[in-house]
């Protein structure tokens, strides 16, 4: 059982660097599994008053309408499809959601040592999304930064 469970509220929680270990696919759900993420200090379920990363969380997505996955070759610009469940090890560096009727995409961008640290991106088409963690574990990387 899950101590944080947050429905469509990924919107309040940064996903920069954050490593995705395992993904899963089932009937109409797609899963995540992610080494932590940052819950920002706006986000209904953080009692703080500031970012805090947390504990193993899995992200899912349900109702998948579609979903894919592909390398970007950095000498030639070009894109190849790869296998969704292969893309594992892969790090985060922005996760947009752009809002399509009653479903939402999820382009997920980042690099997968899967694929020798390639940009490599995400794109899920679902309904809803379900985030869950246990606990907060420290205040998220970017809490002490210099302000510009």
């Amino acid at each position: 059982m899950w101590v944080y469970i947050s429905k469509n509220g990924l919107d309040q929680i940064d996903f920069h660097d954050c490593i995705i270990e395992v993904i899963n696919i089932e009937h109409n759900k797609l899963i995540l599994i992610l080494e932590s993420v940052n819950v920002l200090s706006e986000h209904k379920l953080n009692p703080y008053n500031v970012a805090k990363n947390t504990d193993q969380c899995i992200l899912e997505f349900y109702n998948v309408e579609t979903y894919e996955s592909g390398i970007f070759d950095r000498n030639e610009e070009t894109k190849t499809n790869i296998d969704l469940i292969n893309n594992k090890d892969f790090k985060i560096l922005k996760l947009d959601i752009i809002e399509e009727g009653k479903r939402n995409l999820y382009r997920i961008f980042g690099v997968s040592s899967s694929y020798n640290n390639e940009f490599s991106e995400i794109i899920i088409k679902a309904e809803y999304t379900i985030i869950n963690w246990n606990e907060y574990i420290t205040d998220a990387w970017f809490v002490d930064w210099p302000s510009l």
